[in-house]
């Protein structure tokens, strides 16, 4: 092998090395499944036929928390969501939804 071609692999090589390092996802914030679980039991309790589809913000102050959520559909029948705001606040060791605006 030339020594162009030896030196043009080893800086492509040092290039998709540097791509595929640049791609990795730090950590996003907090856990949001006991919030998810406490979305999931206010829609139970109202009787609302709604879940999470992904939360959009996620922010702890010690007690209380406020998210905001894209909710869809249970039945997941249609892609269409809408953003809800939440309150939350820590009854115990359950984050408890305190209010919601839809």
């Amino acid at each position: 092998m030339s020594r162009e071609k030896y030196l043009t692999l080893l800086i492509l090589t040092g290039v998709c090395a540097i791509l595929v390092g640049c791609g990795a996802k730090e950590p996003t914030g907090p856990d949001p499944e006991p919030f998810n679980a406490a979305i999931a039991t206010y829609c139970e309790e109202h009787n609302y036929e709604m879940k999470v589809a992904r939360f959009k913000s996620l922010e702890i102050e010690g007690a209380t928390a406020k998210a905001s959520a894209a909710m869809r559909e249970k039945s997941g029948l249609h892609s269409l969501t809408i953003t809800w705001h939440f309150t939350f606040e820590l009854v115990g060791e359950r984050w408890k939804v305190k209010s919601v605006i839809r």
